[in-house]
Parts: C-alpha cells; structure tokens; sequence
C-alpha cells in the first residue's frame, strides 16, 4: 500500500475509531445508569416490603385497639345499666321501709283511734247508767 492509501485509510480509521469509542462510552455509560436504577429498583422494593409488612401490623394494632375500645364502651354501658339497677333497688327498699312505716303509723292511728271510740262508748254507757232510773223503779 502507498503512503497515501495509508494516510486515507488512518483518516478515515480515526473517525470510526472516534465514534467507536462514543458508543462504547454510552454502552458503558448507560449499563451504569442500568445498574444503578436496578439497584435503587431492588432498594424500593424492600422499603416497599418493609413499609407493607409495618402497615400490616399497624392495621392489626388498630384493629386490636379498636376491639378494646368496643369491649370497653360495652363495659360502660353496662356499667351504667348495673347502677341503674342499684338505684332502683335502693330506691324500691326506701320505699318498702318508708310503706311499712306508714302502715305501721296508720295501724297505730286506727288502734288509738277505736279506742277512743270504745271509751267515749264506755263513757257514754256510764252516763247513760248513771241517768236511766233503776230497774226496780221502772217497774213499779
């Protein structure tokens, strides 16, 4: 080969070369960017998991606290329910004691009562014997 097929085949092995060592560059460069992606893919992906697994058992938590909070509002209202009931009951036994006392105030005033009505009788009947004449004087 001439010097001048050399010379032309060296110009134009430069360019080629060039855009050669360009693309070998970007492969390079985009391979990197691929390893880089794919690595913040599998990052996400196990803070993805990791949140998921942390959501799961909060939800279950609060499913539990929930369960709770049903069990105690239930608790209240039976609470409540139960004092209600000892309240009537007391109420029923302040009433029962305070009926017994009338009864017995009433009984009471009904017995003092007939005997006021047996000894004005009583009297009445004295007076009465006292003012009938004698027996033997109404048949004479």
């Amino acid at each position: 080969m001439s010097k001048a097929s050399l010379e032309v085949t060296a110009h134009h092995q430069t360019p080629l070369e060039n855009e050669t060592q360009d693309l070998e560059r970007k492969l390079h460069q985009t391979a990197n960017q691929n390893a880089d992606l794919t690595a913040k893919l599998d990052s996400t992906s196990s803070v993805f998991l990791h949140l998921n697994a942390e959501t799961q058992l909060l939800l279950k938590e609060l499913l539990s606290k929930q369960e709770v909070q049903n069990k105690c509002e239930k608790l209240e209202e039976e609470k409540k329910k139960s004092e209600e009931v000892m309240n009537l009951k007391r109420h029923l036994e302040m009433n029962t004691v305070e009926r017994s006392q009338v009864q017995q105030d009433k009984r009471e005033t009904e017995e003092r009562a007939r005997q006021g009505v047996v000894e004005k009788w009583k009297g009445i009947s004295q007076f009465l014997q006292a003012q009938a004449p004698p027996q033997e004087n109404v048949r004479e």
